[in-house]
């Protein structure tokens, strides 16, 4: 297994773009519709074989699930992955495999706006516009493998729920 000792810098997933659900419209009548939000998804990298990205899901990472003040969040969100459970104490560094974080970063929430408007015929609708985002927002910390790094972490947050 090859060691990579190159210094990487910490990659804060909150600064992040993520990917974001479409906002629902509804005039008063005839059918809602979905108007499709544009997000590019950044080309992430390419594994070999399936061996290859088991063999990556492995590589420990250093992760930080950042504080809160909100007092109905979980103080530690843990995951299960093949019968073992992670725990993420938030403010601590935890080292974790990379297969854990990519857990860790599809969990998403979204949330919904109603507003009223009127629309081009002058007839009045409503629609939700949402906004997506992280769960449990996290830093890595350490990467060890820098092929993978920022593409790898920002594909996998750029993509919608």
């Amino acid at each position: 297994m090859p060691k990579y000792s190159r210094a990487r810098k910490e990659i804060s997933a909150a600064e992040q773009q993520v990917g974001q659900a479409e906002v629902v419209t509804m005039k008063t009548t005839g059918p809602a519709k979905l108007e499709r939000s544009v997000i590019e998804i950044p080309e992430g990298p390419v594994t070999k074989s399936f061996a290859d990205a088991l063999k990556e899901g492995e590589e420990i990472l250093t992760v930080v699930v950042h504080t809160t003040t909100d007092k109905h969040a979980e103080p530690a969100p843990y995951f299960w992955n093949n019968g073992k459970r992670y725990i993420f104490p938030r403010g601590f560094e935890v080292k974790v495999p990379r297969k854990v974080v990519e857990q860790l970063a599809r969990c998403k929430e979204t949330g919904f706006k109603n507003e009223e408007f009127t629309d081009n015929d002058g007839s009045r609708a409503v629609r939700w516009p949402a906004q997506t985002g992280l769960r449990y927002p996290f830093s890595v910390t350490h990467d060890p493998n820098p092929r993978l790094g920022d593409a790898w972490l920002k594909k996998i947050l750029a993509e919608k729920q």
